[in-house]
């Protein structure tokens, strides 16, 4: 067995230890003979690691009933991986065919190449990102495979105001039931992680999936990359750590390049968090020289705090607490001022301009007018971000 995979049960076991304060333990229930089954299943569901399961339950006093039940979830998701990795294929051909190009991001591909094994990593949807000049065509090629938008379909929006106020939309295909997401930004608020799609795409790595050459991101931005993502929700799954440990473990990053591509684009504070949450809740060395010069910061100190405090609690923290999270993740005016407005202005906001009028700029200047009139006139959100 994989040493990250007998490695994943750690943490979730230490949520069933008797040692530990019923409170602290999140209402996780544990008799002599057995395990609270259903609390277990919520555990293993939220933080999305039913292909962790055989590890897990080899150190669970779980009974023969929540056993099989487990077992048979875990192997319906491994089903639907395998679907995933063939509408991958799918839609990457299409994608080919029409000349967009594009990079897959986590789901059944990370998996392969961590885990060795495309269903390891439980995955709700897939994401691949293109360039923003590429979006339509895009949308174009998944309608054409028979994919839905979840959103947008019956909404008469510019494609203007969609990418500039939203980072991806969602899309689900009527008989499979796989769902995809196709991003032009990493977040929803640039300065996030302010990396240019070519850029990224001119550092990317291929693998080979069937006949198919995939492109993925380069090793750092990969990890660079999946450091924000998990840094700016907590790092509430397990499975985001996970992939950050394995990633260590691999021990083919270059970390001298991280640091600098980092610093340059203001994740360095997500990276150090992360590394430093993966020696604490693993129980792990992280041999990487740039950590000891930021282990003290007060940025990664909260952030670690934050992390610490949700990673195990089965949900996101409050959306209160997870915007000012959010906000104060980066420092720059650039951030303040991104975060209030795309937080302060909807997209939804844009929906009462006809089409043609439908411009950043536009919906910007009249936001205030915008806003008071969808209240006023109760107009539910359709495409908020």
């Amino acid at each position: 067995m994989p040493r990250q995979l007998h490695n994943a049960a750690q943490p979730l076991v230490g949520l069933f230890s008797p040692a530990r304060d019923s409170a602290e333990a999140q209402g996780l229930q544990q008799t002599e003979n057995s395990i609270d089954g259903e609390r277990l299943e919520q555990q293993i569901a939220w933080h999305r690691v039913w292909g962790h399961w055989p590890a897990l339950a080899s150190q669970l006093n779980s009974d023969d009933h929540d056993y099989s039940k487990l077992t048979r979830q875990s192997s319906l998701k491994k089903m639907q991986g395998l679907m995933q990795v063939k509408a991958i294929q799918e839609i990457h051909a299409a994608l080919v065919d029409v000349s967009v190009q594009h990079l897959w991001l986590k789901g059944p591909l990370l998996s392969k190449r961590l885990y060795d094994d495309f269903t390891v990593r439980s995955s709700v949807d897939l994401d691949f990102i293109v360039g923003p000049n590429k979006v339509s065509a895009a949308d174009q090629c998944l309608r054409a495979l028979g994919y839905v938008p979840m959103h947008i379909n019956d909404v008469d929006v510019s494609w203007s105001v969609i990418c500039f106020y939203l980072k991806d939309l969602s899309y689900r295909h009527p008989a499979t039931g796989v769902c995809v997401e196709l991003h032009w930004r990493w977040d929803i608020f640039p300065s996030m992680m302010p990396m240019l799609f070519d850029d990224a795409y001119s550092r990317c790595r291929t693998m080979q999936v069937g006949k198919h050459l995939m492109p993925v991101m380069g090793l750092e931005d990969e990890f660079i990359y999946l450091c924000m993502h998990g840094a700016k929700s907590c790092w509430a799954r397990l499975q985001w750590l996970l992939d950050i440990q394995a990633l260590t473990l691999q021990g083919d990053l270059d970390w001298k390049i991280i640091e600098s591509r980092a610093t340059a684009l203001g994740t360095l504070p997500d990276i150090v968090t992360a590394l430093l949450l993966v020696e604490k809740v693993f129980e792990q060395s992280v041999d990487v020289n740039f950590i000891g010069a930021h282990r003290c910061s007060p940025i990664v100190q909260r952030n670690l705090s934050v992390c610490l405090q949700t990673w195990s609690a089965c949900d996101y923290p409050p959306l209160q607490a997870r915007l000012l999270h959010r906000l104060r993740m980066r420092q720059s005016l650039r951030h303040k001022v991104d975060f209030f407005m795309r937080r302060l202005i909807s997209v939804d906001d844009a929906l009462l301009l006809p089409e043609s009028l439908q411009t950043p700029v536009t919906t910007t200047l009249l936001w205030p007018l915008l806003f008071c009139t969808r209240v006023l006139l109760r107009k539910p959100a359709v495409l908020s971000n």
